[in-house]
């Protein structure tokens, strides 16, 4: 079943990630609803690869990767606590984030365009224990409305429940993209009820 959302769907999510939120906040293990506010929509012309991030509020994110029809959906939550937030490259370095990135050359004397996103991530997600997390290809270059994007993809290979991370750089400039990290877990479609457009 192909996922295709808009902003202003209302969907329900009752995958494993939205019961074990709302059991920890004391709901117990029950489906969520949410109204998709803003899609990003992705596109790689040299594979024909799409994604559409759709943020849900609260952090909280779908993403939908198509490849030749075959669809790939994530749910994920945006990370911002003392290990990272968001913020275009120059914030990353000057925050003292430079473990986002493999190690120029030069430390002490480098151009932001020219730092690579690590390949291998450290990481401790809803369990409180650190995982490590490994790129699984090499940087994917896309485009956003006309604006560059850039998608690092990781997984982890230990048990838990938040076995992805995905930083999305989103834009360019002197001062580079706005940088964002999510961690979450893939989805299925059944996972996914469509109700309708918010009212």
């Amino acid at each position: 079943m192909q996922v295709a959302l808009k902003p202003g769907t209302m969907i329900t999510l009752s995958d494993e990630q939205t019961l074990n939120a709302n059991m920890r906040s004391g709901k117990g293990p029950i489906p969520s609803d949410k109204i998709i506010r803003k899609t990003y929509p992705i596109h790689q012309k040299d594979t024909g690869t799409d994604w559409h991030l759709h943020d849900l509020g609260d952090g909280d994110f779908l993403m939908v990767k198509t490849v030749n029809d075959l669809q790939d959906i994530r749910h994920y939550n945006l990370i911002q606590d003392e290990t990272f937030k968001e913020g275009n490259r120059q914030d990353q370095v000057d925050a003292g984030r430079l473990w986002l990135f493999q190690e120029p050359k030069d430390p002490e004397n480098f151009k932001l365009d020219d730092l690579e996103y690590t390949k291998t991530l450290n990481y401790s997600g809803d369990d409180d224990v650190e995982h490590l997390y490994v790129q699984k290809d090499q940087d994917q270059m896309a485009r956003w409305d006309d604006r560059l994007a850039q998608i690092i993809e990781y997984k982890t290979e230990d048990s838990c429940l938040s076995p992805e991370i995905v930083l999305i750089e989103l834009g360019e400039g002197d001062s580079g993209g706005l940088i964002m990290m999510m961690i979450g877990s893939n989805i299925t479609a059944q996972e996914i009820v469509v109700l309708g457009k918010e009212a």
